[in-house]
């Protein structure tokens, strides 16, 4: 092969090796392009007790007074339930179905956020201290953080000034008795008790920008108390009870942020 050839050949090859460094140089800059941005939290994860509670308390208030767009749908479940009486134990399956019913609200219906987050008739919605809870929680999941609050257990809280007052609303006794009423014609409740117990809070917040887009209230009560058979089931008599009753409120909060809409156009 002469040296004309050779020169050729070595131009060529040297060609080609420019091109696909440059080719390797343009995937790598279309992959750098394309990549997700990196978010910046707006504040620190806490990792205290104190800490974690000071940073729910600030974001749930800012929440209320923001009045951003959600839904909210509320459940009441019953479980492990007990009647001194077979005929009623029979029939809980069928008292549970006319008792319990869920409730639906949200901004499209003309309601307010903080008409229905509680705590009702205050201008707050928290006002927690370490010694309302057992322990709290906050773990750093993608964009979000992830908080999660233990309640101790608590007989027959107080509004605004019981561990779970500060917190969640305490209308539950009326709202109890009136599940109750709904099966009218099957028992009368009489005397009763109520325990909080294994009550949680948690929420899910987007932390580059500080805002709560989703909330659950579990309040979890052990109900003990007397009923009256009626109706049907008149010769039952006077009668024991126990259940668990779990109040689960869950909101899912949806934020405007037009600066970035408007920069991302």
């Amino acid at each position: 092969m002469n040296q004309s050839i050779l020169k050729l050949v070595a131009l060529l090859s040297a060609l080609a090796l420019l091109v696909s460094l440059a080719a390797c140089d343009g995937l790598s800059t279309e992959e750098e392009t394309t990549a997700e941005p990196t978010i910046i939290s707006k504040t620190q994860m806490p990792t205290a007790n104190a800490e974690i509670l000071q940073y729910f308390n600030r974001l749930i208030n800012d929440a209320k007074k923001a009045n951003p767009e959600f839904t909210m749908v509320k459940e009441p479940q019953v479980s492990e339930e007990e009647f001194s009486n077979q005929a009623m134990q029979d029939l809980a399956p069928t008292l549970k179905q006319l008792m319990l019913s869920s409730t639906n609200r949200s901004s499209e219906d003309g309601t307010k956020l903080s008409e229905v987050l509680p705590v009702s008739g205050q201008e707050w919605a928290s006002r927690l201290t370490t010694n309302d809870i057992r322990y709290a929680q906050c773990t750093q999941e993608g964009e979000l953080y992830k908080i999660t609050l233990h309640f101790f257990d608590e007989e027959e809280p107080a509004p605004l000034t019981s561990h779970h007052g500060k917190a969640f609303d305490m209308e539950d006794r009326a709202a109890i008795e009136e599940e109750f009423q709904k099966a009218a014609g099957y028992m009368q409740l009489g005397d009763y008790h109520v325990l909080f117990t294994g009550a949680t809070i948690t929420c899910e917040i987007d932390r580059a920008h500080d805002e709560i887009t989703k909330l659950v209230y579990n309040k979890r009560m052990k109900l003990e108390g007397d009923l009256t058979g009626v109706g049907k089931l008149a010769s039952a008599g006077e009668i024991t009870f126990s259940c668990i009753l779990n109040i689960r409120t869950e909101f899912n909060l949806t934020w405007d942020h037009p600066e970035e809409t408007q920069a991302a156009g």
